[in-house]
């Protein structure tokens, strides 16, 4: 037998209880125009990562699962040279860090030196809010809101100011007198930073500069070249701002440098064998100390400076572009002399321009407009211009097709990058290492690609929560309006399928396979996870040990989807501890997998490996099944609840605890025309037409919330109570996890009760000290928010919002 054959074996020896996955309708109704957009809010226990935060930190508030909503891109950094392949640092959702690309030295922040092809969120600093990231040839730099720097990558010439020169492959803070929580004292910060190819620097609020790194050129701004041991303060004499620095920004080019000024004075330093400095001819070829560029002219009012490898960009206010340094490959456009051209020139264009960037040997731009224009070589299509112009270099400057509406531009050495003003991201160029932030690729992309599309109206179609009771491990998915599907948790049994091997994974990751499928619903079990397509095909992955994969044996786990052959179109399943139960178009329900206590309802113990129709519901059109621990049940067309399977807990709602292999009706629920079912572990909750709720079975930690002793042996009314004016209100939605219940009130509001020792019922638990809450209690932190549809895993919650 398989590791993981021995493990669920073990598992079944010792769990107690378990939680059912909870599959979410699409949200509601009244928002199935599509014009609003969904957040999702996960809270809980969190130690295989169930609640996607990226951390595996349990929380008692609600958290925005932010990896899957929207992705916004608000900033970029482009690092690598004509050396090293390019890495990406990008920040979404306007603060969360991101990075993509070549990560040879544990540039992108990750934890180890795997590339990656695609923006994944930075673990270690993901809860941090960020305002500034910096991109050298192999390390990073980055800049939280409340001015703490973090850097991380390679440390080979002192980069990353910290004592060792290894560096390191996840981001740390700098500490050490002049950074850090005093900021070196007298109460000012870091506002801005930036990175040359083998330096850095950061500047405070009352102006002062410092640089560390590489000084061989002297583009530490000390007024020299010798190495130096930690931190430099750049010898700049800037007065102060009426308000804050007087720097404005800072663009490091290989080994120079250019410092722009609030009052639009610029000044440069480092490396000037090509005249990149725009210090004249009598430039030196090094320059060791911040020195104002000449020839700019009195009119010229400077809006931004960027210098590219060997070479120099100014953009004025009205559009113009001024350039100087290396020309070898026309990258200073129309205009300038050849090859190098030591003196600040305009460039000869009848476009202007609101945003400019310069990689190793080309540039793009932004026109007022929003279209992008590109010169320069074109050795990589980091013209974007198709692949006929590949290996030629274009001196003027020519219009990028496929694209608009760009307001920023970024080139790396080989590749370019476009921003819109909605904050969707296109790439085009090299592209090996996935530093376009698309799948690697040995030929490199000549035209515009999107990497991030934005739509105005991101909503849910379903969510689902799952787990189990031993130790609560559990995990989710979830699948968009644009087709997307991400799935995070635990994956001991591949049950992400994802065909990661990694056990733990709190990132929320794309699964691309199931985005083909066309997916309405997908639901988290126990072990495995199903998925019910537009179509009404049922495709399952995870754990196949008792059969629940209905593929007709009892073999070990898969990451891949399989088919299950079920006579009919599916409307939708559920997924018990092994068992598995769906429901077709037509009525029909058909139960799979563990049998052991009668609740695949078929009249034995047996296992089953295949769909088997549950023939005792053949006169019956169902319209919901529910699956628990080790018991099911079903709702009818006219409101009536059928129970089968274990009963020691009275979670069969008969007033006795014997166990069922057949569906037997529930007498008390007859005349209530039930609407909704919802199977925990050992406790069930039922919501009537006129939004009355139920529950009953097990309730050790306060589960059914409503008074009763250990047990409900029959359903009872449960009461939501309106917390300003002491009304009774009707239930919208509900979802039973393992020892904790949620549910939609009339308000838009969500209520928990039940077991509250990891957070999953909220901030709101019961303040004795016994982590039960007996009564539902309105989870506050979401009182600003419409509450859509919400889900109940072992030990966690989540809710979609509006």
């Amino acid at each position: 037998m398989s590791a993981r054959g021995l493990a669920v074996l073990a598992l079944w020896a010792v769990i107690l209880g378990a939680c059912p996955s909870v599959s979410l309708s699409q949200a509601g109704e009244e928002d199935s125009s599509g014009r609003e957009r969904h957040e999702i809010w996960a809270w809980g226990l969190n130690n295989a990562g169930q609640l996607g935060v990226v951390d595996l930190d349990t929380r008692a508030e609600p958290t925005l699962v932010s990896v899957v909503q929207g992705k916004e891109v608000t900033d970029l950094a482009v690092g690598g040279s004509d050396k090293k392949e390019s890495h990406v640092l990008a920040l979404l959702h306007s603060s969360k860090l991101y990075s993509t690309g070549d990560n040879s030295h544990g540039q992108l922040g990750l934890g180890d030196s795997l590339d990656r092809e695609g923006l994944t969120p930075v673990p270690r600093v993901f809860s941090r809010d960020f305002v500034s990231v910096a991109s050298g040839e192999a390390h990073s730099v980055a800049l939280t809101s409340d001015g703490r720097v973090f850097v991380w990558g390679s440390n080979a010439h002192g980069q990353l100011g910290l004592a060792s020169q290894t560096g390191t492959t996840i981001p740390d803070e700098l500490k050490d007198g002049i950074f850090g929580a005093d900021q070196g004292g007298g109460g000012r910060k870091v506002v801005g930073v930036a990175c040359g190819a083998r330096h850095s620097m950061a500047w405070f609020d009352d102006g002062d500069l410092y640089a560390w790194g590489d000084n061989s050129f002297g583009q530490l701004g000390t007024g020299n070249n010798k190495a130096v041991p930690g931190f430099a303060k750049v010898k700049l004499a800037l007065k102060p701002a009426l308000e804050g620095s007087p720097i404005k920004s800072i663009s490091s080019g290989g080994f120079h440098n250019l410092l722009l000024t609030r009052e639009g004075k610029v000044y440069s330093w480092g490396k000037n064998d090509y005249g990149q400095l725009g210090l004249g001819k009598s430039g030196a070829a090094v320059v060791s100390k911040p020195s104002p560029v000449k020839g700019l002219g009195d009119g010229l009012q400077v809006t931004k400076v960027t210098a590219g490898q060997g070479f120099s960009m100014i953009l004025g206010s009205d559009g113009e572009v001024v350039a100087f340094g290396d020309n070898s490959s026309n990258q200073l456009g129309p205009g300038a002399g050849h090859p190098h051209q030591k003196e600040p020139r305009e460039m000869r264009t009848d476009v202007r321009f609101k945003d400019l960037s310069c990689g190793q040997l080309h540039c793009i731009a932004a026109s007022a407009e929003g279209a992008v224009f590109s010169w320069g070589t074109d050795s990589y299509g980091q013209l974007g211009l198709g692949s006929s112009v590949r290996s030629q270099a274009v001196k003027k400057p020519e219009r990028v097709r496929g694209i608009g509406g760009i307001q920023r531009v970024f080139a790396s050495a080989t590749g370019s990058y476009a921003l819109s003003s909605k904050g969707e991201l296109y790439a085009w160029g090299k592209n090996n290492a996935g530093q376009l932030g698309l799948r690697a690729t040995k030929n490199s992309k000549s035209e515009p690609e999107v990497v991030v599309k934005v739509s105005d109206s991101v909503q849910v179609k379903s969510i689902s929560a799952g787990g189990h009771a031993f130790q609560y491990e559990a995990h989710s998915g979830v699948i968009m309006s644009n087709r997307e599907v991400y799935t995070w948790g635990w994956n001991i049994f591949a049950q992400l399928g994802n065909g990661d091997a990694e056990v733990r994974q709190g990132i929320p990751r794309l699964v691309p396979w199931l985005g083909r499928l066309n997916l309405t619903s997908i639901v988290c079990g126990q072990f495995s996870t199903a998925a019910v397509t537009e179509a009404g095909e049922l495709y399952m992955w995870g754990s196949n040990e008792a059969g629940q994969l209905g593929r007709g044996d009892f073999s070990a786990s898969t990451s891949d989807p399989i088919k299950i052959p079920i006579a009919g179109e599916v409307k939708s399943v559920s997924i018990g501890y092994g068992h598995v139960l769906a429901v077709t178009m037509d009525g029909k329900v058909f139960s799979w997998g563990k049998n052991f206590y009668g609740q695949l309802g078929v009249g034995d113990h047996r296992d089953k490996s295949t769909p088997e129709a549950v023939s005792h519901l053949e006169g019956e059109t169902i319209v919901e099944v529910s699956a628990g621990q080790y018991h099911s049940l079903a709702l009818t067309k006219t409101g009536v609840v059928y129970a089968w399977g274990y009963n020691r807990d009275y979670e069969l709602g008969l007033n006795d605890n014997m166990d069922r292999v057949l569906p037997q009706d529930i007498p008390t629920l007859k005349n209530r025309k039930v609407a909704q079912i919802s199977a925990g572990s050992y406790h069930n909750l039922a919501l009537a037409e006129d939004g009355s709720l139920l529950s009953w079975g097990l309730n050790n930690y306060g589960q059914l919330g409503r008074n009763a002793d250990k047990y409900g042996k029959w359903p009872g009314l449960v009461s939501i109570t309106d917390h300003q004016g002491g009304r009774k209100l009707k239930g919208k939605k509900i979802a039973a996890g393992t020892w904790h219940s949620l549910a939609i009130a009339e308000n838009n509001q969500v209520y928990a009760w039940g077991r509250c020792h990891f957070g999953q019922v909220g901030s709101k638990c019961d303040k004795s000290g016994s982590g039960v809450q007996t009564i539902p209690v309105r989870v506050i932190e979401l009182e600003d928010k419409r509450v859509m549809d919400i889900a109940a895993g072992a030990a966690h919650s989540v809710a979609v919002t509006a």
